[in-house]
């Protein structure tokens, strides 16, 4: 299953992120405390992955790649 679309509402400091495609590359810019660590922490939730840390805790999970964020 491949995650194509996305929209996160009431979590953390996202009020309403709207809703935004997902593709190969996908690339978040925005102000400090702007939400984009809150933004990767929901979709962490989706695949949790225990057990493995990085430096800032991101893991995200590629069949072919794994990205440590």
């Amino acid at each position: 299953m491949r995650l194509t679309k996305v929209q996160i509402t009431e979590f953390q400091c996202i009020r309403d992120s709207n809703e935004f495609e997902v593709g190969d590359i996908t690339c978040l810019v925005g102000k400090n405390e702007a939400g984009k660590t809150a933004l990767l922490q929901a979709l962490r939730r989706l695949n949790p992955i225990e057990g493995d840390k990085s430096y800032s805790g991101f893991i995200l999970y590629n069949p072919l790649y794994s990205y440590i964020i």
